[in-house]
């Protein structure tokens, strides 16, 4: 599996960032070329990516392994002149190298707010994600992916916005029993 926090950021400015390059972004259409970066991974575990795109907004993921699932924590600080308005974040679970979960069909997945998961070809492992205050939970067959979308503020010049994410796996039957766990773990 890999989890693409962000895939994308967009904006009223329009798409500042993108994971992949099969679409024009904010910078590409100014002839402008981000540097790749690689995540720093912590003693602990955990980790954390930072960019600083070149009109001064920058964004830091921290991704932190937990005994339930994996926390995941997005922060967008705006260094321009003016309010950044209409804000997406959209990360994004491909499923296409996970064995079991890499079928092509949304008929293996559930979409709802905040969850989207899938559910393995065995019928009895399942991977679950999340996000705080969440906008919109999609799927791609054809990918195969599942999103789960946060909803982030405007964000005024000089200021920082935040969204909190999750991922977790869960074996067996009970899909419903897990989610209600999970509404109590995931955020706390």
């Amino acid at each position: 599996m890999v989890v693409d926090v962000p895939e994308a950021i967009d904006s009223d400015l329009g798409l500042l960032y993108l994971a992949h390059t099969h679409v024009p972004t904010f910078w590409t259409e100014r002839n402008i070329q981000l540097e790749r970066l690689e995540w720093s991974r912590r003693a602990d575990g955990a980790l954390n990516i930072e960019r600083r795109l070149p009109n001064g907004i920058s964004f830091t993921v921290e991704v932190d392994p937990t005994r339930d699932g994996v926390r995941m924590s997005f922060t967008l600080t705006n260094g321009t002149d003016r309010t950044l308005t209409k804000l997406k974040m959209n990360p994004c679970v491909l499923l296409k190298g996970a064995k079991g979960f890499d079928q092509q069909t949304n008929e293996n997945k559930f979409l709802r707010k905040p969850f989207a998961g899938c559910r393995s070809a065995e019928g009895n492992r399942w991977v679950i994600t999340a996000w705080k205050d969440c906008r919109t939970v999609v799927a791609n067959a054809t990918c195969p992916c599942m999103h789960s979308h946060p909803t982030l503020p405007e964000c005024d010049p000089g200021k920082t916005v935040l969204a909190r994410g999750w991922l977790s796996f869960y074996e067996g039957t009970d899909i419903e029993s897990e989610l209600r766990r999970l509404e109590n773990v995931m955020w706390h």
